[in-house]
């Protein structure tokens, strides 16, 4: 009896010690609160809707190191870091031994398949090559310099032009992920989605393309929110909550993606004298290439192209808007750009640069360089170890 009690007291010294721990636990130096068993699955459930933020508030705090390791039970442990040194290792200096890995790999595998955002080792390099040397082709180039043309002047100028004349608020960042997206999907498969129209912002997308990437891409990330690996499996197998929006979402895409490479293909066999400059057409050259390998191409460099150009032109916009000398001196150079070499006008529209023009703007290329380093257009990625 007396060993009966004597347990059970211990028992319940342990389970208060445990309780006692959770609601009292106070924060490390570094604002990580690490409970029993639990780790610090609490805060991160607690701030799973705001997970960007609470982790930059927590590598700010834990200087001069700016490293921290989040536990969560379920999951390997994750080493969080924005200290620049060790940045630089791991995503240049000794990149082949920190992969994305097989975890990461699997939960982007719907949207991204195996394409070279997803994807490690020799697999990355294949597609790597086969990506440069398509790039730099002159023909490329000078595609997407009309495509890009044609949207600035025909579409984004016209776009400003009457939110002034009317003086409405625009929303510059919608504005920008919209002109980028037309112009990937007009690089990437010849096809124009018009989500910028010439009269305003297009409320009908084709296909509903724009909205279903949109909400892929933003379901897939939850998947890397989740606590455990096991509740976003659990829930796509049922197919239930964000899992069957996903299911949906990426029929859409995957059906439109499909669809043009399908009539693409058809296309060349039927004319073959004919070529087109747009990168589904020339990935799909080479009889070789699936349709599975040509939507993860086509998908991954949509994904790219339209975040980065967006997310660097709202960066470079909104700072220029904070520092107003800045954006005097740019207008300065190019003034005197224009008045030094003719250029080709396109009526109230603009007026259109030339690469040897742009090149001389020295200032200009300063101030967006210096925008990309203040404002990474990744904000966070993911490696093994």
């Amino acid at each position: 009896m007396d060993t009966y009690l004597f347990l059970t007291s211990i028992l319940v010294l342990i389970v208060s010690s445990i309780f006692y721990n959770l609601l009292k636990n106070k924060p490390s130096r570094n604002g990580l609160r690490s409970y029993p068993i639990l780790g610090n699955l609490p805060d991160f459930i607690k701030n799973k809707n705001r997970f960007l933020q609470w982790t930059t508030e927590i590598l700010s705090a834990t200087t001069p190191t700016h490293t921290v390791i989040l536990r969560v039970p379920s999951q390997p442990d994750q080493i969080l870091t924005s200290n620049p040194l060790n940045v630089e290792y791991v995503l240049n200096t000794n990149c082949r031994n920190y992969p994305k890995g097989d975890l990461f790999h699997f939960i982007l595998k719907d949207l991204l398949g195996d394409g070279i955002f997803n994807s490690d080792g020799e697999q990355w390099h294949s597609q790597r090559k086969i990506a440069c040397f398509e790039l730099n082709k002159r023909s490329l180039r000078s595609f997407v310099m009309k495509i890009v043309e044609f949207e600035i002047l025909q579409r984004l100028i016209p776009v400003v032009n009457a939110a002034v004349e009317k003086r409405t608020i625009l929303n510059l960042q919608d504005v920008l992920q919209r002109f980028a997206f037309d112009n990937i999907c007009k690089v990437a498969f010849d096809f124009d989605p018009e989500t910028l129209s010439e009269d305003g912002i297009s409320q009908c997308i084709p296909s509903n393309f724009m909205t279903a990437f949109d909400d892929s891409a933003n379901l897939i990330m939850n998947r890397l929110l989740e606590p455990a690996v096991f509740i976003w499996r659990v829930k796509r197998f049922l197919n239930i909550g964000k899992e069957r929006q996903l299911k949906e979402s990426m029929k859409v895409v995957n059906d439109f993606a499909y669809d043009i490479i399908r009539n693409r293909k058809s296309n060349q066999h039927a004319s073959s004298s004919h070529s087109n400059d747009d990168l589904l057409s020339r990935f799909a050259e080479k009889e070789d290439r699936t349709e599975q390998f040509l939507r993860d191409v086509i998908l991954n460099f949509v994904t790219a192209g339209r975040e980065t150009t967006s997310s660097a032109l709202t960066w470079f916009f909104w700072l220029l808007s904070s520092n107003p000398d800045v954006e005097f001196k740019i207008l300065e150079e190019i003034k005197f750009i224009k008045t030094q070499k003719q250029n080709h006008t396109y009526g109230n529209s603009g007026i259109l640069f030339d690469f040897d023009q742009l090149r001389e703007m020295n200032y200009l290329h300063a101030a967006i360089s210096e925008s990309l380093r203040l404002t990474h257009l990744f904000i966070s990625t993911h490696k093994q170890l």
